[in-house]
């Protein structure tokens, strides 16, 4: 049996039936066989439908469980990643917040010996630090020239006396 009509091989079909069936006929009944034909070779209509009916409802059974497993699948992995995604952030947050406080405890052991070094130097810096940060180039500012750090653009610089 072949759906396709070029595959369908019906003379041998008929050939080997006539050649299955003659002898039983002629030594039971005495009957010489001497044609078998295929008249027609399909179901009957309701038959058939029944059939397509059923085999479209079985495909669209297991497109359905197919579909419903590729889902769940899917979900699975769009769980597995979003938790390894949270798992990843919280250790890089917790690394982030590691470098931060070592940066910190670094700036201040800086600042300490800077201090220690040189504790006017160390004033203007901060103070000039402390501007660059609040002033940028929009910023207009009306300050007193004998405020610090302006005191400095008004005195001059401190020179050693030992030097002139």
């Amino acid at each position: 049996m072949n759906t396709d009509s070029k595959q369908v091989q019906l003379g041998q079909f008929e050939s080997h039936l006539q050649a299955q069936i003659s002898q039983p006929l002629l030594e039971s009944y005495g009957i010489r066989l001497v044609q078998v034909g295929t008249e027609r070779l399909t179901l009957p209509a309701v038959t058939l439908n029944a059939t397509v009916d059923r085999m479209r409802a079985e495909r669209e059974t297991i497109a359905t469980e197919r579909t419903a497993e590729g889902k769940r699948a899917a979900a699975e992995i769009r769980s597995a990643a979003e938790r390894d995604a949270r798992i990843v952030e919280a250790q890089a947050q917790v690394q982030a917040a590691d470098i931060e406080a070592q940066s910190q405890v670094q700036a201040a052991e800086i600042y300490g010996k800077a201090y220690a070094s040189s504790p006017e130097l160390y004033s203007l810096l901060r103070q000039l630090d402390a501007l660059s940060g609040v002033v940028n180039s929009s910023t207009r500012l009306v300050l007193r020239t004998d405020a610090a750090p302006f005191r400095l653009l008004v005195e001059g610089p401190k020179l050693d006396k030992t030097h002139e």
